[in-house]
């Protein structure tokens, strides 16, 4: 595993390359020693090589290696609806990278615990659609609910479905999330990738 450290270093190898290159006719043995001090941080000897040349050639090496071992992270694409079949998993990715907001790891845990137990509804107020999900690697196997919603712009949306305060605020939970009014369960309403969503879950926290 490349370390962020080994990361640091070869980017900064990488830079020092391009800039030795650029200025070696100016500035020729001066490069050439600093490219080999370069190369013995990862722990190459170049003393043998006959030229320049034959140094650069191994940090042009190394700079392969940083492009083949950088990790690449796999990313879902956002459905265009909450129906999509592709849409469990990208919400599951949006879930765990809200994890690591302050605030809101709680009320993540909690939708991706329902998640998995195929006891999380999703609506998308503009489409007119209500799906409850099951988990991604259940899709094949389980049918995903849908349920047809009058297309509503979402502050009516959310006027009809949060729970109020006397005062009019809506109804917030200890964990952060709100009340539906409809079912009494939590609720979680913002934006996830590009577009909003309302999310339910049963509830098991105490006000």
């Amino acid at each position: 595993m490349v370390s962020s450290v080994d990361n640091v270093r070869q980017w900064s190898t990488l830079t020092m390359l391009k800039v030795m290159k650029q200025t070696d006719q100016e500035q020729n043995s001066t490069s050439g020693s600093l490219a080999s001090r370069l190369l013995s941080d990862y722990g190459i000897d170049s003393s043998d090589d006959a030229s320049d040349s034959g140094t650069y050639d191994l940090l042009n090496r190394i700079a392969d290696q940083q492009d083949d071992t950088t990790p690449s992270t796999d990313t879902v694409k956002q459905p265009d609806s909450v129906t999509s079949a592709d849409f469990p998993a990208f919400i599951k990715q949006q879930l765990e990278e809200m994890k690591t907001e302050p605030g809101k790891a709680s009320q993540a845990d909690a939708m991706l615990k329902a998640l998995e137990a195929g006891t999380l509804t999703v609506a998308d107020a503009a489409e007119g659609k209500s799906v409850q999900l099951v988990a991604p690697d259940k899709v094949s196997t389980q049918e995903i609910k849908v349920t047809d919603l009058t297309v509503k712009d979402w502050g009516s949306f959310l006027r009809d479905h949060l729970t109020r305060e006397n005062g009019g605020i809506f109804s917030r939970n200890k964990d952060g999330s709100y009340i539906d009014r409809q079912s009494g369960q939590n609720a979680f309403y913002g934006s996830l990738g590009d577009k909003s969503y309302y999310l339910t879950w049963p509830s098991s926290t105490t006000r």
